[in-house]
C-alpha cells in the first residue's frame, strides 16, 4: 500500500497537548514538506529501497524488542482495501504516550513513517482508543495491489522529529530501550 496524505481543512495540528513540542512540529512539517513535496505520495519520498523482505526483518527485531504484554493495539480497515480507497485505523494503548505508525509498502521495499505528519504533527494519544487519521488528512491506498504493512511504535518520549523521519526514509528504526510496537497487515486489492 502507498498512501497520499490529503487534508481537509488545511494544515492544522489538532490537539496539540504540549506546546513545548511546537518547535519538534514544525521542524517535523518542514521535513516532511521537503521530503514530500507538501501533499506528494509517500512513494515519491526519496527512500531507500531494499530486497524484499529485508524491510520485514527489520519490523520483526522492532516487533521482538518491544516490551513485553501488548500494551498496544493496531486495527486497520477496509480488509481488504480497494485501490484509491481510504483506510480508517484503531490504536489502541494502555498508558499515554508518543506514537509513531510506520509502513511498509507493498512492494516490500520502502518504509515509509504515516504518523506523525505535516498535516497532523500531535502524536501524543491518551489512554484508550483513538482513531487516526484525524479530520485534517486521509490515508488512501495507491497500490500496487499486494501485501502491506503498517507498524505502530509507541514510546513514554517523544522522539526527534527529524531523526525519526530521516531513519524512516533510509530504511532504519532508532528506538528507546522501552517502548510498545503491534503490526497490521493490509491487503490491497485493485479495483
Amino acid at each position: 500500500m502507498t498512501s497520499l496524505y490529503t487534508t481537509a481543512n488545511g494544515p492544522a495540528l489538532p490537539g496539540l497537548r504540549h506546546p513545548q513540542r511546537c518547535l519538534g512540529l514544525i521542524a517535523l512539517a518542514a521535513c516532511a514538506l521537503l521530503t514530500l513535496g507538501a501533499c506528494a505520495p509517500l512513494d515519491q519520498a526519496p527512500a531507500t529501497q531494499y530486497e524484499r523482505g529485508q524491510l520485514l526483518t527489520k519490523v520483526d527485531a522492532v516487533l521482538a524488542a518491544s516490551a513485553p504484554g501488548g500494551d498496544l493495539r493496531l486495527v486497520a480497515s477496509p480488509d481488504p482495501v480497494v485501490t484509491g480507497q481510504t483506510l480508517r485505523l484503531v490504536v489502541g494503548v494502555r498508558q499515554a504516550g508518543y506514537l509513531y505508525l510506520y509502513q511498509v509498502a507493498t512492494d516490500g521495499r520502502t518504509l515509509s513513517l504515516v504518523f506523525p505528519n505535516a498535516m497532523d504533527g500531535a502524536n501524543y494519544v491518551d489512554a484508550g482508543s483513538s482513531q487516526l487519521p484525524r479530520a485534517s488528512w486521509q490515508l488512501r491506498a495507491h497500490g500496487p495491489a499486494g501485501t502491506g504493512y503498517l507498524l505502530a511504535v509507541q514510546t513514554r518520549e517523544p522522539m526527534d522529529a527529524m531523526t525519526v523521519q530521516a531513519d524512516a526514509n533510509s530504511g532504519n528504526f532508532r528506538l528507546p530501550k522501552s517502548y510498545n510496537a503491534a503490526l497490521t497487515m493490509l491487503r490491497e486489492v485493485a479495483p
